[in-house]
């Protein structure tokens, strides 16, 4: 887990869109089947390589080579690349990452999908390696997990969809491939777009009240992942805090504090004093 000296949060609600808040949802979020948690992420220009944060973790080195290596496969003619995160001592579990190729007024980028990995660490090297036998291309042979890590693995489509060459790849992860294909990536984005919205007006700028508000609504997130960890994980235990909520001159307002003492509403999940439930009452 990260500590309070090199947190780095996924997100801030003062500073990010609901789109990008409602992606970290998505791929980090507990206690759901995997399908819920594949990621149409957006578009990623090479130029970002030079002012992104690269200091976030002990794997963003390696991070940063694999996405540098990315450009360089399309560069060669690749026209899909996948790139492998194993699980490890940081990440809870793996991701699986597909890039598609594009430019725009000249400068490449790729179109990334995120997929869980639910594999072990031998497993994704595994998995790595025979992507690599079954004509893929990479700068370095993934012979071990770090390298894996770092090497993305690229893939010339010729007159194939990227779906359909996925599932010559991996037909074992058909429950991917056809989430994607029927849209739901983009159905299920659209209602935690939602979600976070409304959550976020009732957080009034705090994080951790936020992140409180989409657990209550069953939005639990990792304690950490591949872009950084959970507020809640810096707080206090969780079973001594709650979200109180205030009438305060008809208007509601919720905090996130201790619930000794107080009340606890069945309906809507928030913690009171008083006889009444001031949402609900």
């Amino acid at each position: 887990m990260n500590n309070k000296e090199n947190f780095k949060p996924y997100y801030d609600i003062n500073l990010h869109s609901h789109e990008v808040v409602a992606r970290v949802f998505q791929e980090e979020r507990k206690g759901v089947g995997l399908e819920l948690r594949i990621v149409h992420a957006e578009n990623y220009e090479e130029s970002r390589i030079k002012t992104d944060d690269w200091e976030y973790n002990l794997h963003s080195g390696a991070e940063k080579k694999a996405t540098q290596n990315v450009f360089e496969l399309l560069r060669q003619g690749a026209q899909m690349v996948i790139w492998i995160s194993p699980p490890s001592e940081v990440y809870e579990e793996g991701r699986l990452n597909v890039m598609l190729k594009g430019e725009k007024e000249g400068e490449l980028f790729f179109d990334p999908y995120g997929l869980p990995l639910d594999l072990n660490r031998e497993e994704s090297l595994e998995l790595g390696q025979r992507l690599w036998r079954m004509e893929g291309k990479s700068l370095v042979a993934p012979s071990d997990i770090e390298i894996l890590r770092e090497q993305p693995i690229g893939f010339y489509l010729r007159d194939k969809n990227w779906l359909q060459k996925c599932r010559e790849l991996m037909p074992e992860m058909e429950w991917a491939w056809k989430t994607i294909e029927t849209g739901k990536v983009e159905e299920n984005m659209k209602i935690i777009a939602g979600e976070v919205k409304e959550a976020r007006q009732k957080a009034g700028g705090d994080n951790y009240l936020f992140e409180a508000i989409m657990a209550r609504n069953g939005y639990y997130l990792n304690v950490s992942g591949s872009h950084g960890g959970s507020w809640l994980s810096q707080e206090l235990v969780r079973s001594t805090q709650g979200i109180i909520a205030f009438d305060i001159n008809g208007r509601i307002e919720y905090r996130l504090g201790r619930t000794e003492g107080l009340h606890y509403c069945e309906r809507c999940g928030c913690w009171y004093s008083g006889e009444k439930c001031p949402v609900c009452k």
